[in-house]
């Protein structure tokens, strides 16, 4: 082992075991909040204090910037307890109490990310790969049109797919019409202020997801905060260097996906799983009501999978469920939502899109699965065959009746004689 390897393993350790003590450390604050908002007592907001630093001081040495950041607003908001008597507190606790709040929430979330990772060292994880040609996609909104026509070319020689709006209302119409990996948001807009986009983000729950970063040219503390707390990932002041916005820009990208990796994919397929499948669902309905769009819903069951298992294991039934589900995401528009719903189960959410265009859609993924091989061993190659339901959303119907629906054809195209997509009959 070479002395980089014996180093890494070091910090690995460290770091498994600084998980363990944060998640001990998130029990006592809580605790210790919890007595506070009871009665205060000195000593104890002094306690939330020494625990914050140490956690602030030590966090970074593992990877773990983010606890780090959240510990250090911890300092700030109880530091004064190290210098005042209890006579002397503060009016009123609640402000900070419910600031502790929060922070805590973030701590929790951070520790459970951490602890997901490092249990998911050394597995292997099929990540959906990065869309060829960019680094992601951003939304740049600016009534500058010579500054976010620069951001825009820099940001597209570096790697990422970049659209442009000039005021709230493009950018309202934008984030309908593509799924955007980052949003960059000048504050002062005319006619209508980059609060606006605060709110309207806010509000529609398909949207509160994309991360954020503030641009401004005002360096006003309460500018930052206002937009901090509202749910900006960063905020940053004009000028700026550009190659410090794109290092923010990447590492909140990065962030968020490891994130979606760990808490919206299947660990063995990297399809997304049945949980963000459900919640996605829902809002998609909700859209399509709104815009009167229609939504097709196709259900995937891999022909006589049982078969697989017990002939050849396990763990070549794995390699077909990853072979099926890199197959789909390569052969599927960026628009359509592949999940894992199950087993040998899969579900393709299809937004504007009807039964039929999306039953051709599927018989051309059935074609391309029927010819290749979807997995290999060293003693045998495997191709299978797929069996596929379509439905469509109707006005008046519920996420639920589609799911069932689809499910509903799928069966029917296996009793049919497998090996065929059949939509849904539809009074």
């Amino acid at each position: 082992m070479s002395k980089i390897e014996r180093i890494q393993q070091l910090v690995e350790t460290g770091r498994k075991k600084y998980i363990v003590e944060l998640d001990r450390q998130i029990e006592m604050l809580e605790g210790t909040l919890e007595r506070l908002k009871t009665e205060f007592e000195q000593s104890l907001g002094q306690d939330i204090y020494r625990s914050a630093h140490r956690l602030k001081g030590s966090a970074p040495t593992f990877g773990l910037n983010r606890v780090g950041e959240i510990a250090e607003h911890l300092c700030a908001l109880w530091d004064w307890t190290n210098g005042v008597s209890q006579d002397d507190r503060t009016e009123s606790l609640v402000p900070i109490l419910k600031e502790t709040h929060n922070h805590l929430i973030r701590l929790k979330i951070e520790h459970e990310i951490a602890k997901t990772q490092s249990e998911l060292l050394g597995k292997e994880i099929v990540c959906e790969p990065i869309p060829q040609g960019g680094l992601g996609r951003l939304l740049l909104i600016d009534d500058d049109d010579i500054l976010r026509s620069y951001l825009a070319e820099e940001f597209a020689m570096c790697g990422y797919e970049v659209d442009e709006a000039a005021d709230v209302q493009t950018a309202k119409r934008k984030l309908y019409e593509n799924r955007y990996d980052l949003m960059l948001l000048d504050l002062m807009m005319y006619p209508q202020s980059g609060y606006e986009m605060f709110k309207f983000l806010k509000e529609d729950p398909a949207m509160k997801w994309i991360p954020l970063i503030v641009l401004s040219g005002r360096t006003d503390v309460q500018d930052k905060v206002r937009c901090l707390r509202a749910g900006a990932e960063d905020y940053v002041t004009k000028p700026f260097q550009f190659e410090e916005l794109e290092a923010r820009v990447n590492n909140v990208i990065m962030r968020n996906r490891q994130f979606d990796q760990v808490a919206f994919r299947d660990g063995l397929t990297g399809a997304y799983n049945r949980r963000y499948f459900d919640h996605q669902l829902l809002i998609e309905v909700e859209w399509a009501k709104r815009d009167e769009e229609p939504i097709a819903l196709a259900f995937l069951d891999i022909d006589k999978f049982k078969s697989v298992n017990d002939t050849h294991g396990h763990h070549c039934g794995d390699l077909v469920l990853q072979g099926l589900a890199a197959l789909l995401q390569q052969n599927l528009r960026a628009t359509d939502l592949l999940a894992r719903y199950g087993g040998e189960e899969f579900v393709v959410l299809m937004p504007r899109t009807n039964a039929l265009t999306a039953k051709l859609a599927l018989e051309r993924v059935l074609d391309i699965v029927r010819r290749e091989v979807i997995a290999r061993t060293p003693n045998h190659n495997f191709q299978i065959t797929f069996s596929s339901g379509i439905a469509d959303w109707k006005p008046g119907m519920h996420a639920h009746d589609l799911v069932h629906l689809a499910d509903t054809a799928m069966y029917q195209a296996k009793q049919e004689g497998r090996n065929r997509v059949v939509c849904a009959e539809q009074g």
